[in-house]
């Protein structure tokens, strides 16, 4: 367990980026390397694999969730598998659920990282929006374990009196912040190199709309009586689907821009 956990504390605290231009060499394809260099033990990180590992992991996650709904459409809950709700994509305390936040945790570490690296690499940009990404990441990680968004759904229909696409009344703060983050964050994306730039937003995207826009579609079939149908839940697997396709696509777009801007790492043990 101990070396499982080792490679990633020491990146996140013990991270040496520059060590690496007079170590040399190349990194392996292989995801951890350990060596010994000078007499110094070092473990060398290949992110490369990162990104096909991510979507094959949620590809299989939305498959198994699919595979719930069908099954459980046909033959029932009360069977020896007892509905599956483990790998449920509706609902909480579940892999999607898990799943989900976990993306959005490494996303914050490679966020992390990459304004690290900015920090110390020379000409590197400025740090702080990658750091206040990392952070905004952790916030909504924290959210999708905690759902702490839902809590806000039947206190704000009843104040507003909101119905139909609005039945769950959270999206309203929740397209509030969506939209200030956007804003705000604008002038960073334009600092970026164009590829990196375009699929962070069309990572947005996609995540925003399965997060906010399917939402919109689920509260208008909810008001209507027809929670649990089958249309709803294509909603809802289409909503998770795309959530967790746009934070697999951010997190795969992190970490290559981070091994672009520095290949080779190198980690004191």
């Amino acid at each position: 367990m101990e070396s499982l956990y080792l490679p990633l504390l020491k990146a996140l605290f013990r991270l040496n980026p520059l060590a690496l231009s007079r170590a040399g060499g190349t990194v392996s394809t292989t995801s951890v390397k350990s060596e010994v260099e000078n007499g110094v033990p070092v473990t060398r990180l290949s992110l490369r694999a990162v990104g096909p590992l991510v979507f094959t992991a949620t590809a299989c996650v939305v498959t198994l969730g699919i595979f719930q709904e069908v099954y459980t459409r046909i033959l029932g809950e009360e069977t020896i598998l007892r509905g599956m709700p483990q790998i449920a994509l509706d609902g909480e305390l579940n892999v999607g659920a898990w799943y989900s936040s976990a993306l959005m945790i490494l996303s914050a570490i490679g966020l992390f990282l990459t304004g690290r690296v900015q920090r110390d690499v020379p000409e590197g940009r400025a740090p702080l929006p990658w750091y206040a990404l990392a952070v905004i990441f952790v916030g909504l990680s924290i959210d999708e374990s905690a759902s702490f968004h839902e809590i806000l759904g039947d206190p704000l229909r009843n104040a507003l009196d909101t119905g139909g696409l609005l039945y769950f009344a959270w999206v309203i703060p929740g397209a509030i912040f969506t939209l200030t983050v956007g804003v705000l964050f604008i002038p960073f994306l334009l600092t970026l190199p164009r590829g990196v730039a375009v699929r962070f937003v069309v990572a947005g995207a996609i995540f925003v709309g399965g997060a906010l826009g399917m939402e919109l579609l689920e509260g208008n079939l909810a008001d209507k009586g027809e929670m649990g149908s089958v249309l709803f839940m294509v909603f809802v697997i289409i909503e998770e689907a795309m959530e967790m396709f746009g934070i697999a696509l951010f997190l795969s777009t992190v970490v290559t821009h981070l091994v672009s801007v520095q290949p080779k790492w190198q980690l004191e043990q």
